[in-house]
């Protein structure tokens, strides 16, 4: 029978967690993107303080062996085994569109340490709270949560795609990425939230080759294991808000068409020495996927770029360029020239 006086006990000190937590995010420092000066170096800071307290980390980060492929693709492998044995279980996530569950783990049951500080646009009212990730891939792996206490699923909005291309064009340290995996694209957490990542190291995607397909739309040509779109944006980019328009555009469409995706995005300094372009990748799959391997090694956001976190030593002993482009292409498929028409089509002026 169920113990009825038990559940109400439950909900209530669930409750009263939920509402203490919102009441120290409240209090948490509030930094407007756009007056900060050298945002990383807070971020590198806090984090790193973080770091030296006990028991908010689950591990202390130990990258104990990386190296680079030999190939073409010079794809660049760490070995930490601790992201298998010591971080929390991720969640199995097989909707392309699920609902937030509060009886599920979320962002706000984090123990309160593992803040760093909110920040916003100057012109939004919308907070995004920045969190130490407590099973970290890289130095400074950080959690950007939209709207921490609204519950938003793990779904991209118009507004947290304008945030994450406005907080690179405010790094300025180029080894931060940002990246994200969408449900059945190995989301770990159905709570709305980016990857502020740190690798020291120019990856594969950094360099690849692509064309214009359609307006803001950039294909990357086939001739990479990634396949997928590109946006680029200027610091002086006079339709920006268009160009981020197009990409909430494409997103959308995935997510209607049923197509889970990944997205990375970079900065680096512009060719004719004009300030910085920011990149941002986005890579349709062919398959919803939503348990991780940890015997192997997944294709999600890092790896598509060229970044291949590993577990198990032998593994990492044994990877080659052939075993994770084989992997890569199991992930996308075809996908992209599939749904190519379908893509001309949406930007296609009426």
């Amino acid at each position: 029978m169920r113990n009825v006086s038990n559940e109400c006990h439950n909900n209530n000190n669930l409750c009263l967690n939920s509402k203490a937590f919102l009441m120290s995010l409240e209090i948490v420092e509030l930094l407007i993107l756009e007056e900060v000066n050298a945002i990383e170096e807070k971020i590198k800071q806090r984090w790193t303080s973080i770091e030296e307290v006990e028991n908010v980390f689950r591990y202390k980060l130990n990258v104990e062996k990386r190296k680079i492929i030999p190939g073409k693709f010079r794809f660049f492998v760490e070995f930490n085994p601790d992201r298998t044995t010591l971080r929390r279980k991720p969640q199995t996530i097989t909707s392309i569109v699920p609902t937030f569950n509060e009886s599920e783990f979320n962002f706000n049951k984090i123990n309160q340490k593992e803040i760093l500080f909110n920040v916003k646009l100057r012109h939004s009212e919308a907070p995004v709270t920045f969190l130490i990730n407590n099973s970290p891939l890289t130095k400074y792996h950080t959690l950007l949560v939209p709207r921490l206490n609204e519950n938003l699923p793990q779904l991209l909005t118009r507004e947290s795609i304008a945030f994450a291309i406005e907080l690179l064009h405010s790094l300025n340290d180029n080894y931060f990425r940002i990246g994200y995996n969408s449900p059945g694209a190995f989301a770990s957490v159905n709570h709305l939230h980016f990857h502020l990542m740190y690798i020291e190291q120019r990856l594969f995607i950094d360099d690849v080759e692509f064309y214009r397909l359609v307006k803001h739309i950039y294909r990357i040509t086939d001739k990479y294991p990634s396949k997928g779109y590109c946006f680029l944006l200027t610091e002086s980019t006079s339709d920006k808000d268009e160009i981020i328009n197009d990409i909430a555009k494409l997103i959308e469409y995935f997510c209607a068409a049923s197509l889970s995706h990944n997205i990375y995005c970079t900065k680096e300094d512009s060719k004719d020495g004009n300030g910085s372009v920011v990149k941002i990748f986005v890579f349709p799959r062919a398959n919803i996927q939503g348990i991780k391997e940890f015997s192997s090694f997944n294709v999600a956001f890092c790896e598509l770029s060229g970044y291949i976190p590993i577990g198990d030593i032998e593994t990492f002993h044994q990877i080659t360029e052939n075993s994770i482009v084989g992997k890569i292409d199991i992930t996308c498929g075809n996908i992209a020239n599939e749904i190519e028409n379908d893509v001309i089509r949406l930007y296609s002026d009426k």
